[in-house]
């Protein structure tokens, strides 16, 4: 599910990969000299939240802090192990009726953005998204001739239902290491007959 870059102080650097069920295809070993402290650390990753790290080693107290100070004593064997989460997932989906291009745009706290059905329909967020909350308006006040309709979320198991204000244009989600959350805004065109 992903390829992971540590350094050792001193040492050459290393990669682990994970398989599909998180359990690591290969560990990679350093023989290091004992009488020294080494710092272990792992590259930034960007779907990836750092990682927890735990460093034990028979007779020594376990080590817990990120980019740990190891120890090597004469004959200590060290293993860490470091567990990552993902960063959760978030879609915003653009349905216009008729899907004709017209430009939607977007603000908040996913930052300003705009989608267009049906030649950019959407748009994906992960690398930057941290747990918390995200609250997503489209900014119909320029579009005259449309209305918003619906706003309509998926979400992936034990993920936080968003909650959707129609008076506002707004969704507020929540969100979580390894949610995926998928939201579309579904418009639909104004006309008028003049008599």
């Amino acid at each position: 599910i992903g390829t992971f870059d540590f350094t050792l102080s001193g040492q050459p650097g290393r990669q682990v990969t994970t398989d599909d069920e998180n359990t690591p295809k290969a560990a990679d070993v350093w023989s290091v000299p004992a009488g020294d402290s080494y710092t272990l650390a792992e590259i930034g990753q960007d779907i990836w939240f750092e990682g927890d790290f735990t460093c034990t080693a028979d007779g020594r107290d376990p080590i817990t802090n990120a980019s740990p100070l190891i120890p090597v004593g004469a004959g200590d064997d060290w293993t860490c192990e470091i567990t990552n989460s993902l960063r959760p997932t978030i879609t915003i989906v653009k349905d216009a009726q008729p899907a004709v291009d017209t430009t939607f745009p977007f603000t908040g706290d996913l930052g300003a953005f705009n989608l267009q059905d049906p030649s950019n329909t959407s748009v994906t967020f992960q690398t930057t998204l941290e747990d918390g909350g995200y609250e997503v308006t489209e900014n119909l006040a320029a579009l005259p001739g449309w209305d918003l309709e619906n706003i309509t979320c998926e979400v992936s198991d034990g993920a936080d239902t968003p909650g959707v204000d129609l008076d506002t244009d707004t969704v507020s989600i929540k969100a979580h290491w390894g949610d995926v959350i998928t939201c579309t805004f579904h418009n639909e065109g104004t006309g008028s007959v003049k008599v």
